[in-house]
């Protein structure tokens, strides 16, 4: 397995200059704003409202803010916020309109009009916290709970306790006491695990307690849970190990170290197959992309994708072979987990991928933020996976 393949090209700003130009025929969608801070991080809400008068869909997400680490630093703020899109109301051709099995329908974003604000925001909630934060994560059984971590806090928000204050009050808020830092959350359900510097602990957010916690003593860079079997999580640090784990008693169930399977190869993200119990991605700080089989512990398919290190890894959860990852090189990258062959490439930010996701509900959008202060949503044109 050390003859690694490589599909790696040099970044420039020319090339941003020709993906600018040629955005119009890359993609249905492509909506990007300039933040007045960076994000680290952006997540979708489990929902979108449509207006129907408006022919407006409200997408809900959240994001975060960097402010410069200087004497006198700006306040940090987690960001609610609602993208503005056609709905199923907006007239458009029949063969751009995309439907989930939750009934919610977008497409056909070549009619935008400035009547109806499409790819505006509307802002919901600027809510303070002690530093910037690392990630945020909302809650998939209750849309209006969200997780955010920073380096000294996490914190459980409920949105829905704002409707009954003031508009200057903000939501009430739940302290876990668990300043272990870290950039790693995820959910099952009400289940929150959080992959610090040194644990990986469990939390039940209905009861509002922590119910496990496994000691890893290294970095935890990526931790995911199984969309199979609901009590396991995978976790990758930063000593190189691969863990499986028993995540409502806390029991390690697997410990590797990858180095051991696959030569010079340092874990910085994990994802599980939405569609096969088998099989996990991993990516490296090289921009190595692995297919994996746990169930036998031995690779599938090796390949650099990427110039840098890798540190977003996602599986669609609604096509089978489609893998996304961002990467330090400033690109996104989908492509087909069967092969590790590239199907798109998203050259919309010009500094290092901070976060990027797959909608929950609508299969073709991505949100991604970036160093350079940009916030995209983006959704490519078919012809783009020819």
């Amino acid at each position: 397995m050390n003859n690694i393949q490589s599909d790696v090209q040099e970044v420039s700003y020319d090339q941003y200059k020709i993906w600018k130009r040629n955005s119009l025929v890359l993609y249905d969608l492509c909506v990007t704003h300039v933040l007045f801070f960076p994000s680290l991080t952006i997540d979708f809400q489990l929902l979108a409202k449509t207006v129907p008068n408006k022919f407006q869909a409200l997408v809900g997400f959240a994001i975060g803010t960097n402010s410069p680490n200087i004497a006198a630093r700006e306040p940090n703020y987690m960001l609610v916020k609602q993208l503005v899109l056609p709905s199923v109301f907006t007239p458009q051709p029949a063969d751009t309109i995309s439907a989930s099995s939750e009934g919610i329908l977008a497409g056909g974003y070549n009619i935008l009009s400035n009547n109806e604000q499409y790819g505006h925001l509307i802002d919901l909630y600027q809510l303070k916290q002690e530093s910037e934060p690392n990630c945020i994560a909302f809650c998939p059984s209750d849309t209006d709970l969200v997780a955010v971590l920073t380096d000294s806090s996490l914190r459980l928000f409920d949105l829905q306790s704002a409707l009954m204050k003031t508009p200057n009050d903000s939501p009430a808020f739940f302290d876990f006491q668990d300043d272990d830092g870290g950039f790693c959350l995820c959910f099952s359900g009400s289940i929150l695990v959080h992959g610090g510097s040194s644990a990986i602990r469990v939390f039940d957010v209905k009861q509002r307690q922590k119910i496990a916690e496994v000691r890893i003593d290294s970095i935890i860079n990526q931790v995911v849970f199984s969309p199979f079997y609901k009590d396991t999580i995978a976790a990758v640090t930063d000593d190189g190990e691969l863990l499986l784990i028993d995540a409502l008693r806390g029991i390690v169930l697997k410990r590797e170290l990858l180095g051991n399977i696959i030569q010079n190869f340092t874990p910085t993200s994990i994802a599980f197959s939405q569609f096969n119990e088998k099989i996990i991605a991993l990516a490296s700080d090289q921009g190595v992309v692995v297919i994996f089989d746990i169930s036998t512990f031995k690779i599938i398919l090796q390949k650099q994708i990427h110039q840098k290190a890798i540190f977003q890894l996602k599986f669609s959860p609604f096509y089978e072979n489609l893998l996304m990852t961002g990467s330090e090189d400033s690109k996104i990258i989908l492509s087909n987990a069967f092969n590790l062959d590239q199907y798109f490439v998203h050259q919309g930010h010009t500094m290092a991928i901070s976060d990027c996701k797959f909608h929950p509900l609508i299969p073709n959008l991505i949100g991604s933020v970036a160093e350079d202060n940009s916030l995209q949503f983006w959704w490519p044109t078919e012809g783009a996976f020819k």
